[in-house]
């Protein structure tokens, strides 16, 4: 019932009106799958990744006003990886669960970021749409992982080092919890 703020640097970095490329990624458990919780958001919804905001039983993601994705699920026993990319070349948005496309669609609104805060285990500051339960590995990257690279990621259930894929482009990685600070970033760069 906790969440990290991550402030807004990683949001203004990317701006206003943004039509790039934009990757995250994170595994996690849920304790519960029966409400609304955010698990990595930029504030007030802009680009999220969230259980149940469909109702029970759903995995989400989600941008302000457009180009939803939602997904069945309903497993609070397994970690479990999702991956949402955003490819605003195409205005297409992807939903990736556990290495495998679960859900598309078209998105052609650019996302305004700049000032948004990035929130591991929230939606919003206020919301109370906290997640409960374990999240770890949240990665983000500036272009949109291709399913070859997402499948990587997964390894076979078996996280694979996010600095391995990709590495001039991915802008934030929090491992949580292994002891180190492991997500230093440096005029938006990955050190």
């Amino acid at each position: 019932n906790d969440y990290v703020d991550c402030g807004t640097a990683i949001g203004t970095a990317f701006g206003d009106s943004y039509d790039g490329g934009l990757t995250v990624s994170v595994w996690f458990k849920a304790g519960t799958i029966d409400s609304d919780q955010g698990i990595v958001c930029f504030e007030d919804e802009e680009f999220t990744i969230s259980i149940g905001h469909e109702g029970d039983g759903s995995l989400n993601n989600m941008t302000h006003g457009s180009g939803s994705i939602f997904i069945d699920f309903v497993d609070s026993d397994s970690w479990h990886y999702a991956v949402a990319t955003w490819d605003g070349s195409v205005n297409e948005k992807k939903l990736y669960l556990d290495g495998v496309l679960k859900g598309s669609t078209s998105d052609s609104n650019p996302l305004d970021l700049d000032g948004k805060f990035l929130l591991i285990g929230s939606t919003a500051k206020s919301s109370g749409d906290d997640f409960n339960g374990n999240i770890d590995e949240v990665a983000i990257w500036n272009t949109a992982l291709s399913s070859n690279q997402i499948k990587s990621l997964f390894n076979n259930r078996e996280p694979f080092n996010a600095k391995n894929i990709a590495l001039s482009s991915l802008k934030a990685y929090h491992r949580m919890g292994d002891g180190v600070l492991d997500h230093r970033i440096t005029n938006g760069v990955v050190a």
